[in-house]
C-alpha cells in the first residue's frame, strides 16, 4: 500500500496538486525520521518541494502500517492487553487484514480475553452452543483466529479450547465485516427434486451436505410438484432427474452422486 501511495503522491505533486493544511500529532520519532527520508526521495522524483502537510500525511500512513513484532514467547500468559495486540498484529502480518486501529474491536477483545484468561487459568470450561455455526459462517475469521491463538498458545501453560476460540472468532468476524465487508456467510439455500422414497431422499440430502456443510436443503419436491411450480426461491436446484431450469441453476445427480457431480454442486456453493 505504501508503495502505491508514494507513486500516487509523486504524480499528484508533480502535477501541482498538493495536500491542504494537515498536521499529524502524537507520532513517534522513528516514524518522523522515516517520513523525512521518504519525503526527500519523493521530492526528487516529483521535482518539487514537499510541504509540511505532505510530510505529516506520510507520517500518518507509515504509523498506521508499522508492525511492532512481539514474539509470542515474550507475552506473559496473564497479559490480556498484549494478547489482544498479538492476535491483531498476527492477522495483519500473516493475512494482510489491518484491524489494529479498530478501537471497538480492541475493547471487545480485551473485555472477553480478561475473563477468558481467568477461565483457562482455573480450567473452567464453558460451552459454546454456536461453535459449529461459527465455523460454518465465519470460516476466514476462524482460520485467522485459530492460527493466531495457536501461535501464542505454544508458549503458555494454558490450553485454549475451541469453545473459547469460537467466542474470539465472533469479534474478529465482526471486525472483518466492519472494515472489509468479510464476515457472516449466508447459507446457500437448495431445493431438492426427487421422486424416491423418504429413506432415499434423506440419503441424497446427506451426501452433498456432508461434502458442503454450509448448504441448507430448504425443501424437497417431486418432479411433478417442481414442474408445476411457478418460481423457485432457493439459490439452486439439485435433482435426481433431468428437469427444466426455472431461473435458477440445476445440478442433476445420481442417487449415489459421483465426485464430478459433487464438484458441480461445489461450483454453486
Amino acid at each position: 500500500f505504501l508503495r502505491l501511495y508514494f507513486a500516487v503522491s509523486v504524480r499528484r505533486i508533480s502535477e501541482g496538486y498538493p495536500l491542504p493544511e494537515f498536521h499529524a500529532e502524537d507520532v513517534e520519532e522513528n516514524v518522523r525520521e522515516a517520513a523525512k527520508d521518504i519525503a526527500v526521495a519523493i521530492q526528487e522524483l516529483a521535482g518539487k518541494a514537499l510541504s509540511p502537510s505532505e510530510e505529516s500525511w506520510l507520517c500518518v500512513h507509515i504509523a498506521a502500517r508499522q508492525i511492532q513484532e512481539i514474539a509470542p514467547s515474550a507475552i506473559n500468559a496473564d497479559d490480556d492487553e498484549a494478547l489482544v495486540n498479538y492476535i491483531l498484529r498476527y492477522i495483519n502480518t500473516h493475512y494482510n487484514y489491518n484491524l489494529l486501529s479498530d478501537e471497538q474491536l480492541h475493547a471487545d477483545l480485551l473485555t472477553h480475553i480478561k475473563t477468558m484468561i481467568t477461565r483457562v487459568r482455573y480450567q473452567i470450561m464453558i460451552p459454546n452452543p454456536l461453535l459449529d455455526n461459527i465455523k460454518q459462517h465465519y470460516p476466514m475469521a476462524w482460520d485467522m483466529t485459530l492460527a493466531a491463538v495457536s501461535s501464542w498458545g505454544k508458549y503458555t501453560p494454558y490450553v485454549i479450547s475451541e469453545n473459547e476460540i469460537g467466542f474470539l472468532v465472533l469479534h474478529i468476524g465482526v471486525g472483518l465485516e466492519r472494515h472489509y465487508n468479510i464476515g457472516y456467510q449466508r447459507q446457500p439455500r437448495v431445493l431438492l427434486v426427487c421422486d424416491a422414497g423418504n429413506a432415499m431422499v434423506r440419503m441424497i440430502e446427506a451426501v452433498p451436505q456432508r461434502k458442503y456443510p454450509q448448504i441448507e436443503v430448504t425443501r424437497t419436491l417431486t418432479l411433478r410438484e417442481y414442474e408445476l411450480a411457478d418460481a423457485i426461491g432457493e439459490d439452486f436446484v439439485i435433482s435426481t432427474a433431468r428437469v427444466s431450469e426455472k431461473s435458477k441453476p440445476v445440478v442433476m445427480i445420481a442417487p449415489f452422486p459421483t465426485e464430478y457431480q459433487l464438484e458441480q454442486i461445489g461450483k454453486l456453493v
